[in-house]
C-alpha cells in the first residue's frame, strides 16, 4: 500500500535523529502494522478515512518524537562532575591556561570551533576534512562514538555511554575560553549544557 510504504519510509528517516534504538524502531514498525490492518479495513470506504488515519498516524510520530528529543535536549549538564568524567581525557587531551597539545589537541574553547583547526596539533586529514564545527550536537555526537562521526580520526576512544557523561562533559569544557581561562561566564546562564 502506498499510505504504508510512505509512514515506513517516514519512520526510518526520522528515527535516527529521535532514538538509537531498536525499541523505538520496533513500536514504530508495529503501529505500521496496524496502520496496514486499519487501512485494508478502510480502502472499500474511499480514500479519504486512509488519509485520514495517514495523518493522525504522522501526527502521532511527530508528537512522540518531540517528547523524546525534550527529554534527551534537557539533561543538565553539571561541570564538576564532568571534571571528574573528564579525567577518563586527560591522558591525552589538556584544558586551562597551561594546556598544551599532547597525543590530542588543546581543548580550550573547543565548542564553536572548527574541527581539526588547534594550531600546532597534527590533525588526521579525516578530521582536518571533516567539514565539521564542535557544537553541542555534534561534539555531543563525537564524544559517544569518534570513529563514527570521523571515520578515520586518530583517537582511539571508544566513547562515554551515558548521556549524562556526555552532557557532564560538555559543561565542563565550556568553562574554558579558548585562552584556557575558566569563568562562570563560559558556562551557559543556568548553568547546564544543553544537548540539542
Amino acid at each position: 500500500m502506498i499510505g504504508l510504504a510512505i509512514f515506513k519510509r517516514l519512520a526510518r528517516l526520522v528515527a535516527p535523529t529521535l532514538l538509537n534504538t531498536a525499541v523505538f524502531m520496533s513500536d514504530v514498525l508495529t503501529l505500521a502494522d496496524r496502520f496496514n490492518r486499519q487501512a485494508c479495513r478502510f480502502e472499500s470506504n474511499g480514500s479519504k478515512d486512509l488519509k485520514s488515519i495517514l495523518i493522525a498516524m504522522v501526527v502521532g510520530l511527530f508528537a512522540a518524537s518531540d517528547a523524546a528529543l525534550a527529554q534527551q535536549a534537557l539533561l543538565a549538564g553539571r561541570p564538576d562532575v564532568g571534571a571528574m568524567v573528564f579525567k577518563q581525557c586527560m591522558a591525552c587531551h589538556q584544558v586551562g591556561s597551561s594546556a598544551r597539545n599532547g597525543i590530542g589537541p588543546v581543548l580550550n574553547g573547543v565548542i564553536g570551533r572548527r574541527a581539526g583547526s588547534y594550531p600546532g596539533y597534527g590533525y588526521s586529514s579525516a578530521n582536518k576534512n571533516s567539514g565539521l564545527v564542535w557544537d553541542y550536537q555534534t561534539l555531543a555526537s563525537y564524544l559517544r562514538a569518534p570513529a563514527e562521526v570521523v571515520p578515520g580520526t586518530k583517537m582511539i576512544f571508544f566513547g562515554l555511554k551515558k548521556s549524562q557523561d556526555v552532557a557532564d562533559v560538555i559543561a565542563y569544557l565550556q568553562q574554558f575560553d579558548g585562552n584556557g581561562k575558566q569563568t562562570s561566564e563560559n558556562a551557559p546562564m543556568d548553568g547546564t549544557a544543553k544537548l540539542e
